[in-house]
C-alpha cells in the first residue's frame, strides 16, 4: 500500500513542546556564540521533526570545520609576521561573518519547517529565559577553556 507523504511536512517528536523559533537561536548567536546556537538549532530541529535536519547538520559541521580552520590561519598568519597584530581584530571579523553566515543559513532552512508546524496547530516556546541564561553562564562557562577554543565557540 502506497503512503502518501509530503516531503516537507515536520514530523514533530516527542519532545515537540520544547520547539521554539528560530529567531531564537538566531538571537542568541549574537549574544552567547555559535555554541548555543548551532546546538539549539541541532535540537530544535530534531523536535519538530525537520526534513532539512540533514542539510543543517551539514552546515553545522561544515560551519565548525572552517572556524576551526579559519582561527589556526589567523594565529599561523601572526606567527609568521604577515598579520600584525594590531590587525588580528579585522581578521577575526571575517571568521564572526562567516559564523554569521552559517547562522542565518541555519535559520532559513528552519524557518519554513517552523511556519508548517505552527500552522498545523504545533505550539512554540520562548526562548528569551534561555538566551539570558546562556548570556549569564557564558562567562562562567568558558573561564577555563584555552583562548582557541573560546574564539570558536563564541
Amino acid at each position: 500500500m502506497n503512503q502518501y507523504k509530503i516531503y516537507d511536512e515536520p514530523l514533530p517528536g516527542p519532545y515537540s513542546n520544547l520547539a521554539v523559533n528560530p529567531i531564537w537561536p538566531f538571537i542568541g548567536v549574537m549574544f552567547a556564540g555559535i555554541w548555543l546556537s548551532w546546538t539549539w538549532f541541532l535540537i530544535n530541529g530534531m523536535v519538530v521533526g525537520s526534513p532539512t535536519q540533514r542539510k543543517e547538520s551539514t552546515w553545522i559541521i561544515a560551519g565548525l570545520l572552517v572556524s576551526v580552520l579559519l582561527v589556526f590561519a589567523i594565529l599561523w598568519f601572526v606567527g609568521l609576521d604577515i598579520l600584525p597584530k594590531e590587525y588580528i581584530k579585522y581578521a577575526v571579523l571575517g571568521l564572526t561573518v562567516w559564523q554569521l553566515g552559517v547562522t542565518y543559513v541555519l535559520f532559513s532552512l528552519q524557518s519554513h519547517t517552523i511556519e508548517l508546524y505552527e500552522y498545523y496547530g504545533g505550539v512554540l516556546r520562548n526562548g528569551l529565559f534561555v538566551v539570558v541564561a546562556a548570556v549569564l553562564l557564558g562567562n562562567w562557562l568558558f573561564k577555563d577553556l584555552p583562548p582557541l577554543v573560546t574564539m570558536v565557540l563564541t
